[in-house]
């Protein structure tokens, strides 16, 4: 099969089946949200508890899918197998390492409250989770057509149904919320399960000792990299619980949970084009060693076409911040509207730079990637001392823009000086999006008031995409750079 439809098929099939998961998974966040916000301190609580998981979640990870996508797809199968076992002992053995100590810690300090009970069974639940970033890199390594993922649609069904039930028989909110804790663990460990057993027919893991050493040098900065950009997604919240519990500021209880109920929505779009870039990631890594031509022309192709979905979808979503929320949220959620409208900014943003970022970890830059970024937390972190206070948490989500557009125009400038690449044939390549994004946004202003939102999105969209073709965004070579390499090496077993 040529790379053009292997690559394709595998991104039509993984966004098949994660869009489903991810519309299944965040309706019944939704259902969470507006189940929680009956007692705002708990919903609090189970949002703090979820940002903290999250960041264990990630350090545990220690790199190590980018570790073993990238060997297995250099190196073949026989090598594969050594790095996916190997990585599979490393993730197990610091997620245990650091879930005791984060339990340990917390216990002797407050005791076991509920706090406790939702870290760690939500912590459970979030580690299996990440369980499915290692699995899904021995796939990728090896360009298989992962029928398997489907499973995951099953996943998502069971937690749709499972939390309606809970929100609507349980009326003890503090026993729904560790009931939905339960729910996602439990779930979780089945799909993961049945995922990864199939994984170890196709790739039995093998352990290599001395692999540990190698693996962790190489994986600490994709590690990094990865915890930071959690804590960039997750700090918001743990700010606003800060000034909560000091009372250094004004924050009502229930406004971490305003706040992550509109965060989540984006959360719940980033999922895309992560999907994307996972797939077409081991190319990159191919054609940086053998094709340097070809491989900018990935980056652009990758550049346009990302940068102008987000454009799409971030201008689209500011622009309809308000109807979004009084469709998805209950009443005492709508005042989170306006930080919905920066995040559909944020997500802008983040689309038109992901692919500069993924150009560090390609080219032998991601230490360079990880200091940026971690720079970019500590301007995040400035940032939110100053407007939280002032604003609450809309000060959060100011912050979270303003780092977002910093540190992926730096990041851009030094992608394109890596790759000896033009600074200005991207962004005039974009410009018709941006413009198409400019006239979507007028457009839907000035129609909202007077159509509902499913047409709403439709006039966007289609004037969008008519924009776009007047001012000839497409053309017939943008996919020519995903034509056949070798077919011995795209092969599946």
């Amino acid at each position: 099969m040529s790379t053009a439809r292997q690559v394709v098929r595998v991104i039509g099939r993984l966004m098949t089946s994660r869009l489903i998961y991810r519309v299944c998974v965040g309706l019944s966040v939704i259902q969470v949200s507006n189940y929680l916000i009956g007692d705002p301190s708990l919903i609090d609580a189970f949002d703090v508890a979820l940002s903290a998981v999250s960041i264990i979640m990630i350090m545990s990870e220690v790199g190590m899918s980018m570790v073993i996508m990238r060997h297995g797809a250099q190196q073949g199968k026989v090598a594969l197998q050594r790095f996916y076992g190997t990585g599979l002992v490393i993730e197990s053995t610091t997620w245990l390492l650091l879930q005791a100590s984060i339990l340990g810690g917390y216990v002797l300090i407050n005791g076991v409250t509920r706090m406790f009970w939702l870290l760690l069974i939500l912590g459970i639940g979030q580690a299996l989770i990440q369980y499915r970033v290692v699995i899904r890199s021995a796939y990728r390594a090896i360009h298989h057509n992962e029928w398997i993922s489907f499973v995951e649609v099953l996943d998502g069904i069971s937690k749709l149904v499972g939390v309606w039930l809970i929100t609507h028989y349980l009326t003890d909110l503090t026993t729904g919320a560790l009931s939905i804790a339960v729910l996602y663990a439990v779930t979780t460990l089945i799909f993961v399960g049945w995922y990864a057993l199939h994984s170890f027919k196709l790739v039995p893991p093998q352990f290599d000792q001395t692999l540990l050493k190698p693996m962790l040098g190489e994986g600490i900065w994709f590690s990094m990299q990865a915890v930071v950009t959690t804590i960039y997604f997750e700090i918001d919240k743990l700010i606003l619980r800060f000034y909560q519990l000091t009372g250094w500021a004004d924050i009502p209880a229930g406004d971490i949970g305003r706040y992550g109920a509109a965060s989540r929505i984006i959360v719940f779009l980033l999922i895309f084009p992560r999907i994307g870039l996972q797939v077409i990631t081991p190319y990159l890594y191919e054609y940086y060693k053998t094709d340097l031509t070809k491989y900018r022309r990935v980056v652009l192709f990758s550049m346009r076409y990302l940068g102008a979905v987000g454009i799409a979808l971030g201008v689209g979503l500011t622009a309809l911040a308000d109807q979004v929320m009084q469709l998805v949220y209950k009443e005492s959620l709508w005042s989170a509207t306006p930080a919905l409208e920066l995040f559909g900014l944020f997500f802008a943003v983040r689309l038109l730079g992901t692919t500069s970022s993924q150009v560090f970890a390609t080219i032998d830059q991601q230490p360079l990637r990880t200091k940026l970024e971690a720079g970019s937390v500590v301007v995040n972190i400035i940032l939110d001392i100053i407007l939280i206070p002032q604003f609450g948490f809309l000060g959060g989500a100011m912050a979270t823009l303003s780092t977002e557009i910093l540190i992926q125009t730096v990041m851009y400038i030094l992608a394109k000086r890596f790759t000896q690449d033009s600074y200005w044939l991207t962004l005039w390549k974009l410009l018709p999006a941006a413009v198409a994004g400019a006239v979507m946004y007028g457009g839907i202003i000035f129609l909202k008031p007077h159509i509902p939102l499913p047409v709403s999105v439709l006039a966007g969209g289609t004037i969008y995409c008519l924009v776009l073709v007047a001012l000839r965004f497409f053309n017939k070579t943008d996919w020519e750079i995903l034509r056949p390499k070798s077919t011995a090496t795209h092969t599946s077993p």
